[in-house]
C-alpha cells in the first residue's frame, strides 16, 4: 500500500493526452451550460407556488435550500475537476502544471472580486492559458506518462 506522501506526489505528477483534455473541456462547458440554465428557475424560487399550508411552505423552502447546496457543490466540483485536468495537461506539456493550473484560475477570478479596466484582460491571459494548455504539443519527456483516470 502506498504512503499518503506517495499518493500525493502521484497526483502532482499525474499526465493526460491532448484528446482526454479536449473530452474534459467539452465536459467542463457542458456543465458549466447546465448549471446556468438552472440559475434562473433557482433565482425565482418556484418551490413556494405549490407550498398551501405553513407545513408545505417549511418543506419548500428546504427542498430549495437542498437544491442551492447541490448546485453549488456540482458548480465547485466541476470547477475544481478542470482545474486538476488542466493541470495534468500542462504537466504532459513538460510545464509545472499545478501551479500554473491554479494561477490561470486565480486569474480567472479576481474581475469577480475587484471589477476594472485592468482585471477584464486577467480573465484573457486565464483563457489564453487554457488554449496553451490545449494546443501544445506533449513534451518528449523519459518514461511512460501516467495517465489520469
Amino acid at each position: 500500500m502506498d504512503s499518503l506522501g506517495q499518493i500525493a506526489k502521484n497526483v502532482f505528477k499525474r499526465r493526460i493526452q491532448r484528446k482526454a483534455y479536449i473530452f474534459s473541456l467539452i465536459i467542463f462547458a457542458g456543465g458549466l451550460t447546465t448549471l446556468s440554465f438552472l440559475s434562473p428557475y433557482l433565482d425565482k424560487n418556484l418551490f413556494r407556488t405549490y407550498a398551501h399550508s405553513d407545513i408545505t411552505e417549511f418543506f419548500s423552502v428546504f427542498v430549495y435550500l437542498l437544491c442551492i447546496m447541490l448546485w453549488s457543490l456540482c458548480w465547485i466540483g466541476l470547477t475544481l475537476w478542470f482545474v486538476a485536468r488542466t493541470a495534468f495537461r500542462l504537466n504532459d506539456v513538460g510545464t509545472p502544471g499545478w501551479p500554473l493550473a491554479l494561477a490561470l484560475y486565480a486569474l480567472s477570478v479576481v474581475n469577480n472580486y475587484h471589477p476594472g479596466p485592468v482585471e477584464c484582460w486577467l480573465l484573457v491571459i486565464s483563457l489564453i492559458g487554457v488554449l496553451c494548455a490545449l494546443a501544445l504539443p506533449s513534451s518528449g519527456r523519459a518514461g511512460k506518462p501516467e495517465q489520469a483516470g
